[in-house]
C-alpha cells in the first residue's frame, strides 16, 4: 500500500483537515522531476559495445545522446559535475522554493492544530479533576477526601517538572485551599456510587482515547514528513530530509510528552476507579487491534448457515411447484412467516451500510454512541443475519412438510421461531458483547420513552428504522390476535385485519409518534424551529394512518367508493395526505438529513454539496430512487391494514422497497452527520459526568448536594452539583416527571 493511501486510511477522519496534505506535496515534487528529469543510464555491454546498436536503440535504452569525440561509441555518462550542476539548479529553482515553503505550511498547520486539540485535552482534564474531587467528597469520609487532593497534586507537580507547556504549568494553583472545603459529607445511597464510579469511568475512558488519537496524530503526521521528504531527496538529489527534520523534530506538537499524560490517566483509573487492579483498568482503558487471522471462522459460519437458508429456499421452491401440497390457512401463515423475515433483512441492510461506512471512513461508532473497545461489527451482524435466515427457512420447511411430521403444531410454529429469534438476539454472546446488548436495549428504552429523555442520534435513528418495518410490526400484532384465538378460522382472520377496534392503526401509528415525539423533545432541549418543522412531517404520518384507516372501516362496514360519500371522502382525503407526506418527506430527506442541494460556495456538481464521500452518480442515482421509494412508503403506512384494495404479495413487494430505501437512507444520512462532526473536529464521544459546573450567584437546585470548590489563582469560586440527567433504567422515570 502506498504511504498516500496508508495515511487516508490511518487518519482520524474528523481530524483529516489537521493532517499533512501529503498529496500536495508530492504533487510539488513530482513538478520538480518534470521540471528537472533524470534519467538513469543503461550503462549494459550489449547496449555500449556493440557497434550495431543504432542510435534510436541507445534513446530507447535510456542513453543520453552526447556528442563527445573522445567516446568510443558517442555517448557521455552523468558525470559527478554534471549531478552538482544539476541539484544546483534544483536548488535555485522557483520549484524547489514552492516546496518548501508548502513544507513550512504543512508544519504550521499540523502545530496550529494539535494546539487546538491539546487545549481541548487539558480543558477535559481539569474537568475531570474537578469531577474526581466532587465524588470523593460526595462519597468518601472526611480522612478519606485526602485522597482525591493528594493524587491530584502529586500529578500536578510531575506534569509541572516536565513543562511540557504553559497550560500544565498554569494548572499546579487548581488545588489551593481546597481541603476544608471538601471535608463536608454528603450521605449518597449505595445505587449513586455506583452510578457514579460508572459515569467517571466512561469518562476516563474516552479521555484517555483522546490522549491515543493524539498520539496517533503525533506519529502519522511526524512520518508523512519523513516519507515526502525521503521521495524530494532520492529525485533531486539533496539532502533537504536532515535539516528539515530537526525542525519538525523541534515543533510544537513533537515537544509535548503525551505518554506521561497516559500514565497519569492509568494510575488514577487503577487507584480510584478501578480498585486497585492494574490488570482491569488497562482492559477497560486500551482500545484494542483486530488481530490479523490467515482464515477467518466467522466468515466461514456466515457461509455455512447462508447455505442452510438457500438449500431450504430452494427446496421450498421445488416442493411446492412440483406438487400440490395443502397448506391449511395459507394467507395468516404467509403474514406471519412474511413478518418474522423483515427483521432478518433489516439486520442484513444494515450490516452492508456498516462495510460502506467503514470502506468510506465514516466514523459510525463515534456517531452512534458505541464504545470502540466493544461494538459488533459488519461482519458480524451478517453472521445474525445468516443464523435467523436459517433458522426462518427451516421453520417454514417444517410448516411445508407438516404431512411428514404431524406431531409438529403447525399453527405454532410462528411464534416459536420468534421466541428463538428474540433469545437469539437479545443473549450476549462471541459475536453479541455485553456493552454492544446494552445499548441497543437502553437505546430501544429511550425511543419507547422519547418525551422524557434527551434525544440522541442513535435515539431517532432507531426510530426512522421502525418506521421503515412498520408492517414487519403489524404483522407481529396479527400474530399474537390470531393465535391468541384459538380458531384458526376465516373469521378469525378477517377480525384480526379489522381497523375496527382501533388497536391496528394504533399500532401502525407508533413510529411516527415516536419520532413526533422526540421532535418536539428537541425542540424543548434546542429552541430550534426546524425540529418543529421535522415534527410536522411525522404529523403527516398520523394523518394517513388515520384517514386509511377510516376509508378501511367504512369500507368493511359495506359502504362503496365512488358510490358513498364517506367512504369515498376518507379515501380522497387519504390520497391526498399521502402525497402531501411523500413530498414532505422527501425534501426533508434530500435538504435536511443528506445535505444535498447545498447553496454554499464551491460545489462543483449540480444539486449536491461541497463535500462529497461516495462517487458523484451515486447522488443522482440516489435522489431519483428515493423520490420514487417514497411513494411506496406512503402506501405502505396504510396498506398494512387496508387488505381490500391490496393483495398480501404487493404488502410484502413494498414492504421490502421501503427497507431498502432506509438502506439508502442510511448511507448518506451517516455521511451527513460525519460530514458535520469533521467539520467540528469532534472525535470522541460527549459521556455524560456525574457533577456539572454551575456559578455560584446561580440558584442551586433544593436540597441537592453540594461540594464547593474554590480556584486560588483567580478567586473565583463554583459550585459542583450533580447532573439533572442520568442514563435510562425505567425505575428513574416517575422520578424524573415529578422533578418537573
Amino acid at each position: 500500500m502506498k504511504f498516500g493511501q496508508e495515511l487516508s486510511h490511518k487518519a482520524i477522519p474528523e481530524w483529516i483537515n489537521g493532517y499533512v496534505n501529503y498529496s500536495l506535496l508530492k504533487k510539488k515534487v513530482k513538478a520538480i522531476a518534470k521540471a528537472f528529469p533524470w534519467q538513469e543510464l543503461n550503462l549494459h555491454p550489449s547496449i555500449l559495445l556493440n557497434p550495431e546498436t543504432s542510435q534510436a536503440q541507445r534513446v530507447a535504452a535510456t542513453l543520453q545522446p552526447r556528442t563527445d569525440p573522445n567516446s568510443p561509441t558517442g555517448f557521455t555518462i552523468n558525470t559527478l559535475e554534471d549531478s552538482e550542476r544539476r541539484c544546483q539548479e534544483i536548488n535555485n529553482s522557483v520549484q524547489e522554493a514552492q516546496f518548501i515553503a508548502a513544507l513550512n505550511k504543512e508544519l504550521e498547520k499540523v502545530n496550529r492544530f494539535f494546539q487546538q486539540q491539546i487545549e481541548v485535552a487539558h480543558k477535559v482534564r481539569r474537568k475531570l479533576d474537578l469531577q474526581l474531587l466532587g465524588f470523593y467528597a460526595d462519597h468518601a469520609p472526611p480522612e478519606q477526601a485526602q485522597v482525591a487532593l493528594t493524587i491530584i497534586r502529586d500529578r500536578l507537580e510531575r506534569e509541572q517538572q516536565t513543562a511540557a507547556t504553559e497550560l500544565l504549568q498554569s494548572r499546579s494553583n487548581l488545588v489551593g485551599d481546597r481541603e476544608n472545603r471538601l471535608r463536608r459529607r454528603v450521605g449518597r445511597e449505595e445505587s449513586d456510587l455506583h452510578q457514579d464510579t460508572k459515569l467517571l469511568a466512561d469518562a476516563y475512558e474516552e479521555f484517555y482515547r483522546l490522549l491515543d488519537l493524539l498520539i496517533s496524530f503525533q506519529e502519522l503526521n511526524r512520518l508523512a514528513f519523513v516519507k515526502i521528504l525521503k521521495k524530494h531527496d532520492k529525485i533531486t538529489g539533496l539532502t533537504l530530509s536532515s535539516s528539515f527534520m530537526a525542525t519538525v523534530d523541534q515543533a510544537p506538537f513533537r515537544q509535548v510528552n503525551m505518554q506521561i499524560m497516559l500514565r497519569h490517566v492509568e494510575q488514577e483509573y487503577t487507584q480510584c476507579l478501578a480498585y486497585g487492579n492494574r490488570s482491569r483498568a488497562m482492559e477497560a482503558l486500551r482500545v484494542p487491534i483486530d488481530p490479523f487471522t490467515p482464515f477467518d471462522f466467522q466468515m466461514f459460519r456466515l457461509g455455512a448457515w447462508l447455505t442452510v437458508f438457500l438449500f431450504s429456499v430452494i427446496v421450498l421452491v421445488v416442493a411446492m411447484l412440483a406438487s400440490k401440497l395443502h397448506f391449511p390457512e395459507p394467507t395468516a401463515h404467509f403474514t406471519m412467516f412474511r413478518g418474522l423475515l423483515y427483521p432478518t433483512l433489516m439486520t442484513a441492510l444494515i450490516a452492508i451500510d456498516v462495510y460502506i461506512w467503514k470502506k468510506h471512513h465514516i466514523n459510525y461508532l463515534l456517531i452512534f454512541g458505541l464504545d470502540h473497545r466493544s461494538y459488533t461489527n459488519h461482519i458480524d451482524m451478517m453472521e445474525r443475519a445468516g443464523v435467523l435466515a436459517a433458522l426462518w427457512s427451516l421453520t417454514l420447511f417444517l410448516y411445508v412438510f407438516q404431512d411428514e411430521a404431524p406431531t409438529v403444531p403447525s399453527p405454532y410454529l410462528p411464534v416459536t421461531l420468534m421466541g428463538v429469534m428474540l433469545l437469539y438476539l437479545l443473549l450476549p454472546g462471541s459475536t453479541r458483547p455485553h456493552k454492544a446488548t446494552r445499548w441497543a436495549l437502553n437505546t430501544a428504552w429511550r425511543m419507547v420513552a422519547a418525551p422524557f429523555y434527551h434525544v440522541r442520534f442513535e435515539d431517532f435513528w432507531l426510530a426512522d428504522q421502525f418506521n421503515s418495518i412498520i408492517i414487519f410490526v403489524m404483522d407481529v400484532e396479527f400474530m399474537i390476535c390470531y393465535l391468541s384465538l384459538g380458531q384458526f378460522e376465516q373469521d378469525g382472520e378477517a377480525l384480526c385485519r379489522s381497523s375496527a377496534s382501533g388497536l391496528r392503526p394504533t399500532i401502525a401509528a407508533l413510529p411516527a409518534w415516536w419520532r413526533f415525539a422526540q421532535c418536539w423533545r428537541r425542540y424543548y432541549d434546542t429552541g430550534k424551529k426546524h425540529h418543529l418543522v421535522n415534527a410536522g412531517k411525522y404529523f403527516s404520518t398520523l394523518v394517513v394512518v388515520t384517514f386509511s384507516s377510516l376509508t378501511s372501516v367504512a369500507n368493511g362496514d359495506g359502504q362503496k367508493l365512488g358510490t358513498d360519500t364517506a367512504v369515498t371522502a376518507f379515501f380522497t382525503c387519504w390520497i391526498g395526505a399521502a402525497l402531501v407526506n411523500t413530498c414532505y418527506s422527501l425534501y426533508w430527506d434530500l435538504v435536511k438529513d443528506w445535505g444535498l442541494f447545498s447553496k454554499e460556495e464551491g460545489v462543483k456538481h449540480r444539486f449536491l454539496r461541497k463535500q462529497l464521500l461516495y462517487p458523484v452518480r451515486v447522488y443522482y442515482l440516489a435522489i431519483v430512487l428515493d423520490a420514487v421509494l417514497r411513494l411506496g412508503w406512503t402506501l405502505s403506512v396504510s396498506v398494512g391494514f387496508f387488505g381490500n384494495f391490496f393483495g398480501e404479495g404487493l404488502v410484502a413487494l413494498l414492504a421490502f422497497t421501503e427497507m431498502c430505501r432506509r438502506f439508502m437512507w442510511n448511507c448518506f444520512r451517516l455521511e451527513n452527520e460525519h460530514l458535520n462532526n469533521c467539520g467540528e473536529f469532534r472525535a470522541t464521544r460527549k459521556v455524560e459526568l456525574p457533577f456539572e459546573l454551575i456559578e455560584e450567584d446561580e440558584d442551586l437546585v433544593e436540597n441537592s448536594p453540594v461540594a464547593k470548590v474554590c480556584f486560588e489563582d483567580t478567586g473565583t469560586s463554583v459550585a459542583l452539583h450533580r447532573t439533572e440527567s442520568a442514563p435510562t433504567p425505567a425505575g428513574r422515570l416517575m422520578r424524573k416527571l415529578t422533578k418537573r
